[in-house]
């Protein structure tokens, strides 16, 4: 049998616990030589052909490697096309890459579980974002699905992002992609406009994602995209808008640094977002040189946690 020459995942990797899915993927808790990692598989119920799953998982591993080692990017450790995995008794092929584990979960949780973080602790977390995305825009590389369900946190409560599913690679900044990707509550106007062919730049798009993503992190709520801009419908969410911007209102309690950069970030007309350079320059920024603080987020975040 074919499939008796393939690595079962199952029994190489000591699959545990499934912790978590994406629109494409499963990830679970797995074993490599003793060391925890995430397995990242592509899911079967989504139908896809095995060509498909192959060029899914191979893309996000190569942009990875082509982004290098940062430590603040989850880290691929290995990448296969063929292996086989048993679903709901069938033992079938599947494409997985795995990755470095993050035990403490992913932004997302931390705060649906915990609450928003305090001013300073999401200072330092967005701080560490912007520069990652940064680095990635500095190698013409879009993330293009920034959102807090994407960033983990390592057993120090680092920073890492992960999911690079989405990502585009582009010879220069000045093209412009036609195809929308993300998710719908962190996705620029224009994104939405793609599925009409109307090219946008990716990377301003991450901008307008950073935007969303700080005010989740601030408020614990969850932006939706509303041109009407009516009352929300949906358990802990938030429609955010005013007369220059999508996404912008109900932040009246917030700090005027922090309003000022998600009122910028997340500009309707994509000319009028700052670049991730621009953005490392904010005065929020400022002031935060601490060098105890990297212990002090470790003692904050293991105290809500």
């Amino acid at each position: 049998m074919f499939h008796d020459t393939l690595p079962n995942i199952d029994v190489k990797y000591k699959l545990k616990t499934n912790i978590g899915y994406g629109g494409t993927s499963s990830v679970f808790l797995s074993d490599l030589d003793g060391q925890s990692v995430a397995l990242k598989c592509v899911r079967k119920d989504k139908g896809l052909e095995r060509e498909q799953e192959k060029k899914l998982v191979l893309r996000e591993a190569e942009i990875i490697r082509k982004v290098g080692f940062h430590p603040n990017i989850i880290n691929v450790i290995e990448s296969h096309s063929e292996g086989v995995h048993d679903y709901l008794g069938v033992t079938d092929q599947v494409s997985y890459n795995v990755l470095e584990y993050c035990p403490n979960g992913s932004l997302f949780d931390f705060i649906k579980k915990n609450g928003p973080l305090g001013e300073n602790e999401a200072c330092f977390y967005f701080k560490q974002l912007v520069y990652t995305i940064k680095h990635l825009h500095d190698k013409n590389i879009a993330h293009c699905d920034i959102k807090p369900g994407n960033i983990f946190l390592d057993e120090y409560f680092n920073l890492k992002l992960g999911d690079f599913g989405c990502a585009f690679s582009l010879q220069s900044k000045e093209y412009g992609i036609t195809k929308g990707f993300g998710t719908k509550s962190y996705m620029a106007p224009e994104v939405f406009k793609a599925s009409k062919g109307a090219p946008y730049s990716p990377f301003i798009a991450d901008i307008f994602a950073l935007g969303c993503t700080l005010y989740f992190l601030v408020t614990g709520k969850i932006p939706l995209y509303s041109e009407t801009c009516s009352s929300s419908t949906e358990e802990e969410s938030d429609y955010i808008c005013s007369p220059s911007n999508v996404y912008i209102g109900n932040l009246e309690d917030l700090d005027l640094m922090v309003y000022d950069m998600i009122e910028r970030c997340t500009a309707k007309n994509p000319g009028d977002r700052p670049d991730i350079k621009t953005m490392t320059t904010h005065p929020w920024f400022d002031d935060r040189g601490d060098p105890d603080y990297l212990i002090k987020i470790f003692d904050y975040m293991k105290a809500r946690s």
